[in-house]
C-alpha cells in the first residue's frame, strides 16, 4: 500500500510508515478524545519509496557507490553523497504512484475553502527509535500548496536519506543502508506562523529527572527552535504539584527569540517560509501565558502515560492546541562520565554540519539546549556539544576551553567544566 491516512495509522505501523508518521498516527487515532488535538494528514508509505527505488532501478546503483565509501575516515564521503543524492533527484516519482500522492492530497483538501498548506515530513524506518533518533538527519518542507508541489516535496524527502550527515549517522548506528525506507508524512499545517510553536519533554533531557516537563516556544513555525536559529523561552513545570491541580511552574526563562519565520510565497522566494527579524516588543514577552504552559504540560503528561515512557513532542499554533509531531525520548539511564582534553575548534552551522571523527566539541550560535543541531552533535561519534551565545563566543576568539559531558547512549550532556587562557 503506498498511501495511508493518520485514521488508519497505529505505532504498530513503524515498519511501513517511520517513527514520526506511526506516532502521529498514533496519537490522531488514540488521544483525540482526551484532549490532544493532532492535525491530519497521510503518510506516503516505505513500500512507495522501495517502488521508486525499483522503478528507477535504483538499490543496484545506490549500493554500488556506497560500497566505496571509506568507512573508518570518511575522506571520500562528501562526494558518495553527492553521487548518491544525483542518482535519486535524476530519477522520477513513478506517475501511478505521483498519482496515488495527487488523489490523496486532493481528497484530503476538498473540504477547503482557501489554499490548502501542508508540511511534508521525512519519516525514516530507523528514525524516533528508543535507541536512535535521527534528528535533524533528514529534510521537512513546510507550507506546500497543491498536489504537484507534494510530489515534487516527496522525491525532496528521498534525496535527503542520502545527506553526508544521514549516511554517517546510518554507519555509527550500525544501519545498513539500504534497509532503511523512508516513508513521507503530508499533514495539515497550523497558523503558528501567527502564534507561537515549541517543543516539549516529558523529563529533564540533561539529567533525565523524570518529575519534570521542560517546555521551549519561540514566535512563528517551529524550525527555528528545532534548527537552533533562535534562543527559546523555557519553562519547567513539577509533574507533582501539576496533578493536584496546583500551580506547577518552577522556572520561567525569557529567551532571545531573535527571528519569527512565517508563511511566504513559494513562487516569489523559492521556498514556503521566510525569515523575519522579531519586534522588539515581541522578544520581550513570553510566548505561553501560565495557563497555556500548565496546559501543555497536561498534555505531556497524558501523552507519556499513554507511551508509557518520556516523550518529547513538537507543539505548533498559537497556545500549542496541536501538536505536529511527536518523539520518543532516548533512555535517561546508563550514564557514564568522560573527561575532554582542552582543544580549539572553528564554527559551523546547523544546515551544514561537517562530518568529523575523534572531534571533541562543535558549537554554534543561539541554538537552544534541545534543538537538532544540538542532537545532531551529540550524536557523533566521540563529539559534545557545545551551545549558546557564550560557548559561541568562546570559539570565535580561539578562547581553549575544558569541557565534559555525560554519555547516555548515542545522547551527550555538556556540562563547561572551566575556561582556561
Amino acid at each position: 500500500m503506498n498511501i495511508i491516512p493518520f485514521s488508519k495509522i497505529a505505532l504498530s505501523d513503524l515498519p511501513e510508515v517511520g517513527g514520526k508518521n506511526a506516532s502521529l498516527g498514533e496519537m490522531f487515532n488514540k488521544l483525540g478524545s482526551l484532549g490532544i488535538l493532532v492535525p491530519d494528514g497521510f503518510a506516503i508509505t516505505a513500500t512507495a519509496y522501495r517502488y521508486f527505488l525499483k522503478a528507477n532501478s535504483l538499490e543496484e546503483k545506490l549500493t554500488t557507490v556506497l560500497s566505496k565509501l571509506d568507512k573508518e575516515k570518511l575522506s571520500n564521503l562528501p562526494a558518495i553523497g553527492k553521487e548518491c543524492r544525483q542518482l535519486i533527484s535524476g530519477a522520477k516519482i513513478p506517475a501511478d504512484l505521483a498519482e496515488a500522492i495527487t488523489s490523496a492530497y486532493n481528497l484530503f483538501a476538498e473540504n477547503e475553502i482557501s489554499q490548502f498548506s501542508v508540511a511534508v515530513r521525512s519519516s525514516a524506518t530507523a528514525e524516533d527509535l528508543p535507541t536512535a533518533s535521527f534528528a535533524g538527519q533528514h529534510e521537512s518542507y513546510l507550507n506546500v500548496i497543491g498536489a504537484q508541489e507534494v510530489v515534487k516535496a516527496c522525491q525532496l524527502c528521498y534525496v535527503s536519506l542520502f545527506f553526508d550527515r544521514a549516511i554517517k549517522y546510518r554507519i555509527d548506528n550500525g544501519f545498513d543502508h539500504m534497509q532503511v525506507a523512508l516513508s513521507v508524512g503530508v499533514q495539515k499545517m497550523v497558523r503558528s506562523d501567527v502564534g507561537c510553536s515549541g517543543v516539549a519533554f516529558t523529563l529533564e533531557p540533561e539529567s533525565g529527572f523524570r518529575n519534570a516537563v521542560y517546555i521551549t516556544g519561540a514566535w512563528g513555525l517551529g524550525e527555528n527552535i528545532v534548527q537552533g536559529a533562535v534562543g527559546p523561552d523555557e519553562f519547567v513545570v513539577f509533574k507533582p504539584t501539576l496533578l493536584k491541580g496546583f500551580n506547577a511552574i518552577v522556572k520561567k526563562k525569557l529567551g532571545e527569540k531573535e527571528k519569527t519565520m512565517v508563511y511566504a510565497n513559494r513562487a516569489e522566494n523559492g521556498k514556503g517560509t521566510l525569515n523575519l527579524n522579531t519586534e522588539p516588543q515581541k522578544r520581550n514577552q513570553f510566548v505561553l501565558s501560565d495557563v497555556e504552559v500548565h496546559e501543555l504540560a497536561k498534555w505531556c503528561c497524558i501523552i507519556e502515560k499513554h507511551y508509557k515512557e518520556p516523550m518529547d513532542k513538537h507543539g505548533r499554533n498559537m497556545g500549542f492546541r496541536y501538536l505536529s509531531k511527536i518523539n520518543i525520548s532516548l533512555s535517561p539511564f546508563q550514564f557514564t562520565f568522560i573527561n575532554i582534553p582542552r582543544f580549539r575548534l572553528g564554527t559551523t552551522n546547523c544546515n551544514n554540519l561537517p562530518i568529523v571523527n575523534n572531534t571533541g566539541c562543535i558549537t554554534g550560535a543561539n541554538n537552544g539546549r534541545y534543538s537538532q543541531f544540538s542532537s545532531y552533535n551529540r550524536c557523533v561519534a566521540g563529539a559534545a556539544s557545545f551551545i549558546g551565545n557564550n560557548a559561541y563566543s568562546f570559539f570565535q576568539q580561539g578562547i581553549p576551553i575544558g569541557v565534559s559531558y555525560i554519555c547516555n547512549n548515542n545522547i551527550a550532556l555538556l556540562k563547561l567544566e572551566s575556561i582556561v587562557q
